[in-house]
Order: structure tokens, then C-alpha cells, then sequence
């Protein structure tokens, strides 16, 4: 068994290219070692992974870079879910938006009752990651998490809801994960990459990675359409904190965004 850490608590453990860098080189560096038969993925600090990092120069936003942009991640989630040995990530604290994408990219998922997981907090884009919710937690779950932005489901649902094999206590996880890793580490390697590879299949032919690239190309469109711009803009003006407060407030929708209310008769 091997841990692979995600070490920036500072910065909430967010996802950058520096960081996918650094996962990619390490599964390159263990997959041929004989050694580690299960490799659990988690994160330091308060929280598993807060998701993309905000706040900082993502480059052009012309179609072509967007989209290289999003397929980036896409990359180091499917080197995951091609690892010739079982991937376990292990979910304390928080998890949103892409770190939902990086676990549905690992065979299994513990996580702590009290974990908090979710989609971006703030509206940025569009379709990017509820598609591979859906295939796990169903459309109408997904629809209600993308539609209510900032909702989340706790550890013990999402264990219900089948996006986590099982939920425990958080001061029980890390045991918990390593008795999962040491009974699956009892088998053969090569009967555990067999048995990887044929349930892959199963999930590719179900449409698991063409739900992430049709998440890709919505999430591009809108990228190119601009409709994250007040986001955007917030973030610069006021930080990841001030611009979650103005979402709060209502203050990055329409006009009387915080206006509900009114009938329609036909």
C-alpha cells in the first residue's frame, strides 16, 4: 500500500498544472513497482481537495486554449483510471468541484460522515463535472447539486447515494482505508489489474468518459460565452471569500436576483 498526499493545505489542496504534474509523475513512478499493489489517494490538512485553484491567470480564452485547458485535469484523472492497481481515495474535510472528478476517476471511495462534497461553490462555467455525477448518483441528484449551487451532501450521503462505497467517522477513516488496502492487497496483482481492467470496460461502454467530454465541451462553451465573467471579475475585485459572499448575496445574478417569486398563467 502507498499513500500519494495532496500537500497544499494552505491553498485548500486545489488542483493547478504544477500539481497534475506532480500526480502524473508519481503514478508513472509506482505503476511497475512490485511493491505497492494498492495506492490511496488523499489530502493534507483540513480537507481532501477543494477543487481547481481560483484566482489565478488561467491564459488566452480563445476555443482552442479553453479547451486544452479542461482536457488537461481530464489527463491526469484518466491516468487514474487506467493505473494497473486499485486506486483508493480517502475523503476527509471538503471536496468540490474537479476533486469530485478526480475521485470518480479511482476505483474506490471512503469517506467521513462528516465530509462535505459538492460542485464549485461559485457559478463559473457550466457542465463540467455533474455528467459523471449523474452516473453515479443519479440525473435527478445531479440536476439538484448543479441547479443549487453551494448545496452539498454530506459523507453519509453520498455513501447512500452511491457516489462513496462507504462512509465512516472521521477519526476512523485512515483505518478504515488500510484494512480495505490490506485485504485487497491479499490478491495477486495481476488477478487485481484483470479485474480493474474488465470493470473499466463496463464503465467506458456505460459512457463514462463520453459524459466527460460532453462535461468538457458544455463547460468550453460557456467558457467562450463568457456567462463566468462576474465570477471572474469578483474573484479578482474581491477574493474566493468576498465573491462567495456576494453569490450569497444574490449579487452576481440578474437584476433582483434574489427575486424568486411570481406566477405565469397560459
Amino acid at each position: 500500500m502507498c499513500w500519494l498526499t495532496l500537500d497544499r493545505p494552505d491553498k485548500g489542496n486545489a488542483l493547478n498544472p504544477d500539481v497534475l504534474d506532480e500526480i502524473d509523475g508519481a503514478l508513472t513512478a509506482l505503476a511497475g513497482d512490485p511493491v505497492v499493489k494498492v495506492l490511496v489517494l488523499r489530502g493534507q490538512g483540513r480537507g481532501f481537495c477543494s477543487g481547481h485553484e481560483l484566482g489565478r491567470d488561467r491564459g488566452p480564452d480563445d476555443v482552442l486554449s479553453v479547451m486544452a485547458r479542461l482536457h488537461r485535469p481530464f489527463a491526469t484523472f484518466r491516468r487514474l483510471w487506467d493505473f494497473p492497481k486499485p486506486v483508493i481515495a480517502s475523503v476527509h474535510g471538503y471536496c468540490f468541484g474537479a476533486a469530485t472528478q478526480l475521485c470518480s476517476s479511482c476505483d474506490l471511495v471512503v469517506v467521513a460522515d462528516d465530509a462535505t462534497i459538492g460542485l464549485p461553490r461559485l457559478p463559473m462555467g457550466a457542465g463540467l463535472t455533474p455528467p459523471m455525477l449523474a452516473l453515479t448518483i443519479g440525473l435527478r441528484r445531479a440536476k439538484e447539486l448543479a441547479f443549487d449551487i453551494g448545496s452539498t451532501m454530506d459523507g453519509r450521503t453520498a455513501a447512500q447515494w452511491g457516489w462513496a462505497n462507504r462512509s465512516v467517522p472521521a477519526d476512523r477513516l485512515q483505518a478504515e482505508v488500510e484494512g480495505l488496502a490490506r485485504r485487497i492487497a491479499r490478491a495477486p496483482a495481476a488477478v487485481l489489474a484483470g479485474q480493474k481492467a474488465t470493470l473499466n470496460r463496463v464503465a467506458e461502454q456505460q459512457g463514462f468518459w463520453e459524459a466527460a467530454t460532453i462535461g468538457i465541451e458544455m463547460d468550453a462553451l460557456h467558457h467562450y460565452a463568457r456567462t463566468g465573467a462576474p465570477t471572474s471579475e469578483a474573484i479578482r475585485k474581491l477574493g474566493v471569500k468576498g465573491a462567495l459572499e456576494l453569490f450569497e448575496r444574490g449579487g452576481l445574478g440578474v437584476a433582483n436576483a434574489g427575486d424568486v417569486s411570481g406566477s405565469t398563467e397560459i
